[in-house]
């Protein structure tokens, strides 16, 4: 039967893929003798890393004493969630997540990108670590890990020596096979080759161009803030390093000098930028500098909208740089003192631009409505 006292302690060691660690506790140890056995089931769906703090029930089990009813004490921004791969477009390189947690906190499965995956390749229904935070358009899923993918069906067995004994096999297994004469190998369009390679069509009527990859259309009126990290002054272009476009398209910014529209800017220096989409990708324009934006100057403003479920909203720029955009992003966790003003209310607020977007902190109400 479970023993109903509730503990507090820190996870001392905890294996994701394997799904089972420690938890260590002064005062469960002076009554079991030893630190706290911790299964992933006992998680409710979350995942912890060593150091995390953790209330815990303490019960009796096959391998000992081990924690039942475990909660997690860290704000969710900060938590890392189980959860599985619930759809996945790998040719828009996007889909959403779907854990028991999130669902609780958010109401929804969580939108996430091939970017926030590293290395690894996403299908449906692998399953996977993830961390969320809030973005302009809701949460979205960052620092996955893949933690088991489904069993890919098994390769039909190929047999050697059968192939091997093919008829007209004076060049081993392709020569007898229609379109793989030796005048034809080499050039894969020519006549007998197979259609479609390099002479139209596709093997089975695969087309290259119908399968490529849709583009990604950026919002060209939407301002990021990045680096300028080189311009090459006799080919006149150059790229910018920002978080947020990087996490968008996998890469620097590509900028011409042209879209420099005479400002005067050097490697190294901090710009804002809108993107759009050239004939060879993604491209900086209206590209300004932005040197002394990230001071930590106060601004007034007013809060322009707020959605209290999604915790969300924006600050029209009253008395903010044209530099920022149109309005602010803010976000309920950067209200000082938990207060969380109303829509119409004047408030006060800094700038943060470090992840790439304009993003107020310190917001504090002024009293009163505009």
């Amino acid at each position: 039967m479970a023993n109903e006292q509730v503990f507090e302690g820190i996870v001392k060691s905890f294996n994701p893929q394997k799904g089972w660690g420690f938890i260590e506790c002064d005062a469960s140890k002076a009554q079991y003798g030893s630190d706290i056995f911790l299964m992933k089931s006992a998680l409710n769906g979350y995942c912890v890393t060593p150091g995390e703090k953790v209330q815990f029930n303490a019960v009796s089990g096959n391998k000992g004493t081990q924690a039942s009813n475990v909660k997690v004490l860290s704000p969710p921004e900060d938590c890392t969630f189980y959860g599985e791969v619930k759809t996945w477009n790998p040719s828009k390189g996007f889909g959403f997540i779907t854990s028991p947690p999130t669902q609780n906190l958010y109401g929804k499965d969580i939108f996430a990108l091939k970017s926030e995956f590293g290395q690894s390749a996403p299908t449906a229904g692998a399953q996977c670590t993830f961390k969320v935070r809030t973005g302009e358009r809701g949460p979205v899923a960052h620092s996955i890990s893949l933690t088991q993918t489904p069993a890919a069906p098994a390769a039909p067995v190929m047999n050697v020596a059968t192939i091997g004994a093919w008829p007209g096999n004076q060049m081993g297994p392709w020569n007898s096979m229609p379109g793989m004469e030796p005048s034809t190998i080499g050039g894969w369009g020519a006549a007998g080759s197979m259609p479609g390679w390099a002479g139209g069509g596709g093997v089975s009527g695969w087309n290259p161009a119908a399968q490529a990859m849709p583009v990604k259309v950026p919002n060209e009126n939407e301002t990021y803030f990045g680096t300028l990290k080189a311009v090459n002054p006799e080919k006149g272009w150059g790229h910018i390093d920002c978080q947020a476009t990087h996490k968008l398209y996998n890469k620097d910014i590509f900028v011409m000098r042209s879209a420099l529209d005479g400002c005067t800017v050097a490697p190294g220096d901090l710009v804002a930028f809108c993107v759009t989409q050239g004939a060879k990708g993604p491209h900086a324009t209206n590209v300004r500098s932005a040197v002394g934006a990230n001071s930590g100057q106060v601004y007034s403003g007013k809060v322009k909208s707020f959605n209290e479920t999604k915790g969300w909203g924006f600050i029209e720029c009253q008395g903010t740089p044209t530099v920022f955009g149109a309005d602010v992003f803010m976000h309920k966790r950067d209200f000082a003192d938990g207060a969380i003003p109303s829509t119409g209310e004047p408030v006060s607020y800094t700038v943060d631009i470090s992840s790439g977007r304009a993003v107020a902190k310190n917001v504090r109400g002024t009293g009163g409505r505009a």
